[in-house]
């Protein structure tokens, strides 16, 4: 099936749960709010996750099966599906390329890493640390090539440094917690 726009960072949450257990909407609105990990980084309304899961639906990244229930009325389970599993998974072994993302995606992302292999978690972060080390080479060089005067544009590539160096301190960090 053809999809028209690439999934954003919270439909790939949901492409995760999914996959660990087909579930219910109900069940999986009542993990979302009731994980308090989850509840730390996304926060979803019960129609915006129905129309999220219609569209993932659509995309062909899950499917859904109607189960006839003796004590609730007809529910529809979603499972994913192998397209579904093959841009999860190629999603989370790709860096975040927009620094401002990775308080959102990355951090989601360390969220299923760190239910999987150490092997797959340090070579996820250890991905990331090496974008965010050659993005902080370049921003190093455009801040030297800059002249005194230029003091905005100096501003602007200090703060960008300063982040990603930020950022790469504490992808450090995330190696050193999982080898404890």
């Amino acid at each position: 099936m053809s999809r028209t726009a690439e999934p954003y960072s919270g439909e790939y949450l949901l492409l995760g749960l999914i996959r660990s257990k087909p579930i219910h909407a109900y069940d999986l609105h009542k993990h979302l709010i009731e994980d308090e990990d989850l509840h730390l980084i996304w926060r979803f309304n019960q129609s915006q996750l129905y129309a999220l899961l219609e569209k993932l639906d659509r995309a062909g990244y899950i499917s859904s099966t109607i189960t006839e229930g003796t004590t609730f009325p007809s529910r529809k389970i979603y499972t994913i599906t192998d397209e579904g599993e093959d841009l999860f998974e190629n999603w989370l072994g790709e860096p975040v390329l927009n620094q401002r993302d990775l308080r959102r995606d990355f951090i989601m992302k360390l969220y299923f890493l760190l239910q999987g292999s150490a092997d797959e978690y340090r070579r996820i972060i250890q991905l990331q640390l090496n974008y965010c080390a050659s993005r902080l080479e370049k921003q190093q060089a455009n801040l030297a090539e800059l002249s005194s005067d230029e003091v905005f544009q100096r501003a602007v590539y200090e703060f960008r440094a300063q982040t990603t160096l930020a950022n790469i301190n504490w992808l450090n960090g995330l190696l050193k917690l999982k080898e404890s």
